[in-house]
C-alpha cells in the first residue's frame, strides 16, 4: 500500500487502526475486529461489484477479485 509513503500523519493513522509497519504479510492481515459477512460483502461489491446487462432483459452481477481466499469467503457467505 502506497497511500502514506509520503505522509507520517496517514501511516500513523493506519498503524493505529491496526495496519503494520513495513512489508506486510498476508496471514499477518487478519483482522482483529468481528467481520460482519453482509456488510463486510456489501462494502467490497460497493469498490469492486457492478450490475450490467448484456443478454435483453437479464440483469448481470458481477464481482472481480485476485484473492482466491476473498472469493471463497463471498462465495461461502451468499449461500
Amino acid at each position: 500500500m502506497h497511500l502514506y509513503r509520503h505522509s507520517k500523519k496517514i501511516a500513523f493513522i493506519l498503524h493505529f487502526w491496526g495496519m503494520p509497519f513495513g512489508l506486510k504479510k498476508p496471514g499477518f492481515l487478519v483482522p482483529k475486529l468481528e467481520v460482519i459477512p453482509e456488510a463486510f460483502i456489501r462494502g467490497i461489491f460497493d469498490t469492486d461489484g457492478s450490475v450490467y446487462r448484456k443478454y435483453g432483459p437479464y440483469a448481470q452481477i458481477q464481482l472481480k477479485a485476485v484473492s482466491k481466499s476473498l472469493m471463497s469467503f463471498i462465495r461461502e457467505h451468499l449461500v
